[in-house]
C-alpha cells in the first residue's frame, strides 16, 4: 500500500468515526507502512483535523458512559492505554454531569439488585460493590448509591 492510499483510507475512516493517534498508529503498523511514512501520514491527519485527541477523548467518555455504563476509573484506564495525555483525560471526565453520574450508578444498582437472590445483606452488598467496581465506578460513589438504595428499601 502506498502512502497516499493509506492516507486516503485513513481519512475516510477518521471522517466516519473518531480515532486517536494510538488507533491510527496501530493501523499503520498492521498495514506495514514504514515509520517515516507513518509519521508523515499522522502529521497530515492531525493538521487536517481528522485526528484530535481532545475531541476523541470527549466523544469516547460520553459514549462509553451513556451506552456501556462505564465509570470514571474504567474510562480513564482505557484512555491511558491509548496513550492519551492525563490532562486531556481529566478534562473529558470532568464533562460528565455529577447528578447524571450518581443516578446512573443508582439505576445500575437497582437493576442488578433485582437479579440477586441473596438474603444476607452483607453478601448482597459485597456482590453489588463488586459489580459496580467492575464497571469502573469509584468506591465513594458506590457507597453513596448503596446508602440511597438501602435506605429506600428500608422504607418499603
Amino acid at each position: 500500500m502506498t502512502e497516499n492510499e493509506a492516507l486516503s483510507r485513513l481519512q475516510k475512516i477518521c471522517s466516519q468515526q473518531e480515532k486517536c493517534l494510538f488507533d491510527i498508529n496501530r493501523k499503520l503498523t498492521d498495514w506495514k507502512i514504514p515509520v517515516n511514512q507513518a509519521a508523515h501520514i499522522l502529521e497530515k491527519l492531525k493538521n487536517d483535523n481528522f485526528i484530535d485527541e481532545i475531541r476523541y477523548s470527549k466523544s469516547f467518555v460520553k459514549d462509553k458512559f451513556r451506552f456501556n455504563e462505564w465509570g470514571k476509573i474504567r474510562l480513564a484506564y482505557t484512555l491511558r492505554q491509548k496513550k492519551i495525555d492525563e490532562r486531556i483525560i481529566q478534562d473529558a471526565l470532568a464533562e460528565i454531569d455529577e447528578t447524571e453520574y450518581i443516578s446512573s450508578v443508582i439505576k445500575l444498582l437497582e437493576k442488578k439488585r433485582k437479579t440477586l437472590k441473596d438474603r444476607n445483606k452483607n453478601i448482597l452488598k459485597a456482590k453489588l460493590i463488586k459489580f459496580l467496581q467492575s464497571k469502573g465506578f469509584e468506591f465513594s460513589v458506590i457507597q453513596q448509591a448503596l446508602y440511597t438504595i438501602l435506605k429506600e428499601e428500608g422504607r418499603k
